[in-house]
């Protein structure tokens, strides 16, 4: 019986952490660059977490999060650009709108033809981009 009062405890107690944390946290912010033309082009994002940036500035005591949205067509080149970067962890794709959860501040860059991940693969390409 001891032992299941100390359990119940227990859980009231992380329940109640719990909360208070859920109060403390500042919410998300999205800061989205792209027009309202290039939500729809520009579907997909890579995104990972920057080191760098989280934990203070518009991520205080959150994660930073920083994506690139592009076009099917610069996805690839975008992926490999942004897994080459030394200071993004847990790069993965998603696909239109995107919101993640948690504290932090989650910056969203279009790709733009002179963008560093396609400009060198511009030349190879066939047909049009933008």
């Amino acid at each position: 019986m001891k032992s299941t009062l100390k359990g119940m405890q227990m859980i009231e107690n992380l329940r109640l952490i719990g909360t208070k944390i859920e109060r403390e946290a500042t919410p998300m912010t999205i800061q989205d660059d792209r027009s309202e033309a290039q939500k729809i082009t520009h579907y997909y994002l890579v995104v990972g977490i920057d080191r760098m940036l989280s934990g203070w500035g518009k991520a205080k005591d959150g994660v930073s999060y920083a994506a690139w949205a592009c076009t099917a067509i610069d996805l690839p080149h975008v992926i490999k650009w942004v897994r080459s970067r030394r200071d993004l962890v847990h790069v993965h794709t998603v696909c239109g709108d995107y919101a993640p959860v948690g504290s932090g501040h989650c910056h969203i860059y279009p790709v733009h033809p002179r963008h560093p991940a396609v400009s060198s693969c511009q030349s190879q390409s066939v047909g049009t981009r933008y």
